[in-house]
């Protein structure tokens, strides 16, 4: 499993979100289709400083990151698709799929 730690005073999403896709994206492709299941790999998220004033909540940190990671999905997923000539309808089994998750259904914990 991995920890990602992010500090919840100043949480930048976009570019917090940015690098968790790119390491849970390099964690599928690496792992085989018959071990991926939802409890296969464990990820901590850690809101670092929560208990100071301008703290963001858990709840609100939640919420940011999974549209930051769904928004990307579709970003991400529409650019890879087009970009050499490669076919939106590449094998989600594939070992170099460019979209985190399944095609077609959001990203959830």
């Amino acid at each position: 499993g991995i920890i990602f730690v992010l500090d919840s005073t100043r949480p930048n999403m976009a570019e917090c979100a940015d690098l968790l896709y790119d390491v849970l994206l390099q964690i599928q492709r690496t792992r085989p289709a018959s071990v991926r299941t939802k409890a296969s790999f464990r990820v901590l998220i850690c809101c670092n400083k929560s208990d100071m004033k301008l703290a963001k909540n858990e709840k609100r940190i939640q919420l940011q990151l999974k549209t930051e990671l769904n928004r990307l999905r579709g970003t991400r997923g529409a650019i890879e698709s087009t970009d050499n000539g490669v076919s939106a309808s590449r094998s989600a089994d594939s070992n170099n799929a460019s979209v985190l998750g399944k095609p077609g259904v959001p990203l959830d914990w």
